[in-house]
């Protein structure tokens, strides 16, 4: 069953269905698995449950979940992946920021958009927040080298997709 909300500055919470939220500054909180689509600018949105797809339209938005919920999809207006975490708990993203602090990853696109991940782990195993400063280190070199280093063309890395693990999530 799919709804479709019209709101703004309201508090909305979805459990175990499909909609769409038209509207702005809203609180919006996704339980368990579900479809939503959020048209509108300036919400925060928090996926509380695991499974759940988000396709976004809009800016300014921000967007939050724990990495040991399990797999979430959350994908712009035309089908672009964002953020991916799988069942196996590894986490794609494409984003035109990137920070990690204590375990806490937030990805910023050019829309203003932002999506804040907790729990993250450079691998299975790891505590998280035990090796920030290995990753942050590890995306600063390759901005770096890709960017000042002569001879290398970056035009092609650029425009690859993000395909490559960069960190795991333990599902219990």
């Amino acid at each position: 069953q799919s709804k479709t909300v019209n709101a703004d500055n309201d508090t909305i919470e979805m459990v175990a269905f499909s909609g769409q939220v038209n509207g702005s500054g809203n609180q919006i909180t996704v339980d368990q698995t579900a479809s939503l689509t959020l048209d509108g600018s300036n919400n925060a949105l928090n996926l509380s449950g695991a499974n759940s797809t988000v396709t976004v339209d809009g800016s300014n938005n921000s967007i939050a979940f724990n990495a040991d919920n399990g797999a979430e999809l959350i994908q712009d207006a035309s089908g672009n992946m964002l953020v991916e975490e799988d069942a196996s708990g590894a986490i794609w993203f494409s984003a035109a920021t990137f920070s990690i602090q204590n375990g806490v990853v937030t990805l910023g696109f050019s829309n203003g958009n932002t999506v804040t991940i907790a729990n993250v782990r450079s691998s299975v195993g790891d505590t998280p927040g035990s090796t920030d400063g290995q990753v942050s280190q590890l995306v600063s070199s390759m901005a770096s080298y890709s960017s000042g280093s002569a001879g290398i063309s970056s035009t092609l890395t650029a425009q690859a997709a993000a395909s490559e693990n960069l960190f795991y999530s333990v599902h219990h």
